[in-house]
């Protein structure tokens, strides 16, 4: 069951139980929330997962920053600031990313570059009305 918690400094934190299973010698997140009957994550669910997960390192000062971390997972430094970028989407395209109805103009490269602060400046970059 998916689990929704306001935290004291009014972030949202949400949990989603997920299992990691190899799927043609690929690892796949696949959903074992209730309404969800196993399956399959997008890949674009996963990376906005991890950029979550990696963010909360940082905010809760476990890895002093990006550089540090990708030092720490043995990864590129632009995988993980690319990766990163994906924490800092407008609600409504996180929603539509993990409801797998994101446009197929959103996907893994398009965090190549920068990434707008403001949410309407991304909805406009990522072509979402």
């Amino acid at each position: 069951m998916d689990k929704i918690e306001v935290l004291e400094n009014g972030n949202i934190k949400v949990r989603v139980p997920l299992l990691l299973r190899k799927i043609s010698n690929r690892k796949r997140a696949i959903d074992m929330s209730e309404e969800a009957d196993g399956d399959v994550i997008a890949p674009l669910a996963v990376q906005l997962a991890r950029a979550f997960r990696w963010r909360s390192y940082i905010d809760e000062g476990k890895i002093a920053s990006p550089i540090a971390l990708a030092n720490a997972l043995n990864l590129d430094k632009a995988y993980v600031n690319r990766t990163l970028r994906m924490a800092f989407l407008s609600p409504e395209i996180i929603h539509m990313i993990l409801n797998n109805t994101a446009p197929e103009t959103l996907n893994l490269e398009t965090f190549r570059g920068a990434l707008p602060v403001l949410w309407q400046e991304q909805h406009e970059l990522f072509k979402i009305e």
